[in-house]
């Protein structure tokens, strides 16, 4: 990899399961206030591989049913898709090969 390649992930599940809190671990972002996602929000960070700097960037994409659809507009050109679920709440665990589907859908996976 270049020092221009980047790697694109996303994070899919439901609502709410923590995607976003886990967007601002991976991103060592402020915990204090984080608030759902509408739609989509993402964060980028530079990270150590193989001794190259890589960029990579995070997609986190709403889990409300009504932004289902456009999460499938942040599939196309993603490296890696992260499926979240609520330990608690088996119905987000049982929802995930949907997500999967959204991402499978959008790209040639």
């Amino acid at each position: 990899m270049s020092k221009n390649d980047s790697l694109k992930f996303i994070l899919l599940g439901d609502s709410p399961v923590g995607k976003s809190s886990l967007l601002n671990i991976i991103a060592d972002q402020n915990m204090s206030n984080i608030l759902p996602t509408i739609g989509v929000d993402f964060a980028q960070k530079e990270i150590d591989f193989h001794g190259k700097t890589v960029k990579t960037i995070i997609w986190d994409a709403s889990g409300n049913k009504r932004f289902r659809d456009g999460a499938s507009n942040f599939c196309k050109g993603i490296h890696c898709i992260i499926l979240v679920y609520d330990i608690t709440n088996l119905e987000s665990f049982q929802n995930l090969d949907s997500w999967f589907d959204v991402f499978k859908n959008e790209t040639s996976f």
